[in-house]
């Protein structure tokens, strides 16, 4: 009776009929994205092709890849990266952004790519130290590099991302704060606090939250979306800075499982706590791997995956930039990185050699999204 009563009320003011008529489909949008993802899985199984690069190369993390060339992040401590150009006659390496003080040199450092160069984030234990624009055509040319100072200091995680339009989203923030995202414009060389502070009911120091959020956490940008990957837990959350308040979703909600230690500064994680995900994005989909191992001590649970280190995975989960789940692809091989070419519609994945666990680069191509 009583909500005949209301139907009827909503009936005969037809803008408060439309405006809940206009909540309920978006409700019920947000819904079926959700509920897509946890009871419908579609899985696609790829076979790929391996990538000929050198067989003693060595590296962790890809920052660009495309059918004739690969640039990684490098395990030498001469130089931050290597690049594999790729041809019908082999391969040949280049090692460039050299470790050192001197000019255009860095102590440490991560590289993202977008629209046809390289963006270095240039950091110490101390924060940021400057940001690097390097041309893909031209990345042995150092007199092409462009560098901007922009020291802050900072607890600096080991991810960024370049807007496209001179601003960056760094994992971090400043000391013992409620900040684990920072965003820098180059225009005018401010820092400023990017509005999420993750709501896991930790009631300790904001340090010892802000660790656990920051380390080994990835972030990605689209527009005015922030994608921001824990490394902890398994959590993965879409951040529309666009819309005020500022949007918030989850994709994961597991938060990471923690404590502070004894001396109140560090967190000590529960060894059942996840270990985050693997993560890229383009402009049109994120893509996520999950890991499946734990952590006790020093110790993977299990010790390994599929006869790969324990890190590897060979899943990854394809969403939306609404959070919508589109499918899981299963590849022939587990990874531990990986960088999808939104115009050759590959995707190319960093695994490695089980018995010299030297590094392999394989190719997939994407199917046709339904």
């Amino acid at each position: 009776m009583l909500m005949a009563q209301f139907i009827m009320l909503l009936l005969q003011d037809s803008e408060m009929y439309i405006k809940y008529l206009c909540l309920f489909l978006i409700a019920l949008s947000l819904s079926s994205c959700v509920n897509r993802e946890e009871s419908e899985r579609c899985y696609k199984h790829l076979s790929g092709v391996e990538v000929g690069i050198p067989e003693d190369a060595s590296f962790f993390r890809l920052v660009y890849a495309s059918d004739s060339l690969i640039i990684a992040h490098s395990f030498s401590n001469k130089n931050k990266l290597t690049a594999y150009c790729l041809s019908d006659d082999g391969c040949t390496e280049e090692n460039f952004l050299m470790v050192g003080k001197g000019p255009l040199e860095v102590l440490d450092a991560f590289a993202k790519y977008k629209s046809d160069s390289l963006y270095v984030m240039s950091f110490t234990p101390m924060g940021v130290s400057a940001f690097i624009t390097i041309p893909l055509k031209n990345y042995c040319d150092v007199s092409a590099w462009k560098v901007q100072e922009a020291e802050q200091r900072m607890l600096a995680g080991a991810d960024f991302a370049p807007t496209g339009n001179g601003e960056y989203v760094i994992v971090g923030g400043e000391y013992d704060t409620e900040t684990v995202l920072t965003k820098y414009n180059s225009s005018d060389g401010l820092y400023s606090n990017v509005t999420f502070w993750p709501d896991d009911g930790f009631e300790g120091g904001n340090i010892v939250k802000q660790l656990i959020y920051v380390r080994s956490s990835y972030v990605s940008v689209v527009d005015q979306k922030i994608l921001y990957v824990a490394g902890e837990g398994k959590l993965a959350t879409i951040i529309d800075v666009g819309k005020q308040p500022v949007d918030i979703r989850e994709i994961y909600s597991d938060y990471p499982q923690y404590a502070p230690s004894e001396d109140g500064m560090n967190p000590r994680r529960n060894p059942k706590s996840g270990l985050g995900a693997y993560s890229f994005a383009t402009e049109e989909y994120i893509y996520l791997s999950p890991l499946l191992c734990h952590l006790n001590g020093i110790n993977y649970e299990p010790s390994d995956y599929k006869g790969y280190p324990p890190y590897f995975t060979d899943e990854i989960d394809v969403f939306d930039w609404d959070g919508c789940y589109k499918c899981t692809y299963v590849l022939d091989q587990p990874l531990c990185n990986y960088y999808v070419n939104e115009e050759e519609q590959v995707i190319y994945a960093l695994s490695c050699d089980k018995n010299t666990l030297t590094s392999a680069v394989r190719k997939y191509e994407l199917p046709k999204m339904e």
